[in-house]
């Protein structure tokens, strides 16, 4: 009798230790052997959330004064608005906030929270960066990728005018407004090219040179960290690339190229290779970096890019290659 109880004791120790593990164990050894990765569940918190909606004017936002726009009578209560602004910024671990929100009708301060202490921006300085530039360059300005004819026969110059969110394939961006990367396409520039190099009658071996001499200085800044540029964060710039320079096309993060010139380049020459095979010439792939000729015009239609770009994930070579068009 003795050893029946102590076997039935047994089992329910057994049963309370082996029921709620299955329930906790159970689902990640099933994805597992399914051999599905499991997702981390991702809590975006309170203070990285757009409003869900506006306070007034049926969900526009408030322009400034004189604008045609009807506003609230008054501004909001800044006592309410600091306790609800304290509660939303609290947050856990190392990190702080600085601000000032003002009333853009009047500029009245309606909260500050050590607005006036000199802190690192990280990426919100892409705000203030597509602004200047909007306001410098203008809305009309173009970021031109041309291929122009060499000094030596046989032989074109590719010049990079500052678009680093090329594509390898063809042109994306004729009849979509909206789109950022691959608006212009070196594809498509190699066909043209193809067929103006036809039209020249010219045969044998065709010569690719990259001129990229429109920015002077460094590529890598030396102030960047050595860990932001092995973690792809930053890379090299130059003033044509593929896709913010990532070393896959159509990535936004990982490793980006090293020379990402000399990465479009090539792409360029497999492209016009692959152009070339009915239009009675070969195509030396092997890139060399050499310049324009002064006053010559780009012969086959060029590749062009709207500016600005939009702010994306991978922004930050487009809005350093702003910075690098303007004087000075």
């Amino acid at each position: 009798m003795a050893r029946v109880l102590t076997g039935l004791l047994l089992t329910l120790v057994l049963a309370v230790l082996v029921v709620p593990l299955a329930f906790y164990a159970g689902p990640p050894l099933l994805t597992a052997l399914r051999g599905e990765q499991p997702q981390r569940q991702v809590v975006v918190p309170p203070y990285q959330q757009g409003p869900g909606r506006l306070a007034f004017s049926g969900g526009d936002f408030p322009v400034p004064a004189g604008a045609g726009q009807s506003a609230p009578d008054t501004a909001p209560d800044t006592d309410t608005l600091k306790d609800l602004l304290d509660a939303e910024l609290a947050v856990s671990g190392s990190g702080t906030f600085h601000g000032t929100v003002l009333d853009a009708l009047t500029g009245e301060v309606l909260y500050d929270l050590d607005g006036g202490t000199a802190v690192t921006p990280a990426s919100s300085l892409k705000i203030l960066t597509a602004a200047a530039a909007l306001s410098d360059l203008g809305a009309d300005t173009r970021f031109e990728t041309a291929v122009y004819a060499g000094n030596a026969p046989s032989t074109i110059v590719l010049k990079g005018g500052g678009d680093v969110l090329l594509a390898a394939g063809e042109s994306d961006g004729e009849s979509d407004g909206e789109q950022i990367t691959g608006r212009a396409g070196l594809q498509t520039l190699a066909e043209k090219t193809a067929a103006a190099l036809e039209k020249r009658g010219t045969g044998g071996t065709v010569r690719i040179r990259l001129d990229d001499t429109l920015f002077t200085g460094d590529t890598l800044s030396p102030a960047w960290s050595s860990e932001d540029v092995e973690a792809g964060e930053m890379a090299p710039l130059f003033p044509l690339a593929i896709n913010s320079a990532w070393a896959a096309e159509g990535a936004s993060s990982g490793l980006r190229a090293d020379d990402a010139a000399l990465t479009a380049a090539e792409a360029f020459a497999a492209a016009l290779e692959t152009a070339s095979v009915d239009n009675g010439f070969t195509v030396d792939t092997v890139i060399e970096r050499g310049t324009a000729a002064e006053g010559l015009s780009s012969w086959p239609p060029w590749n062009r890019r709207p500016f600005p770009n939009r702010c994306g994930i991978c922004c930050s070579p487009p809005i350093t290659t702003w910075l690098r068009h303007w004087p000075g």
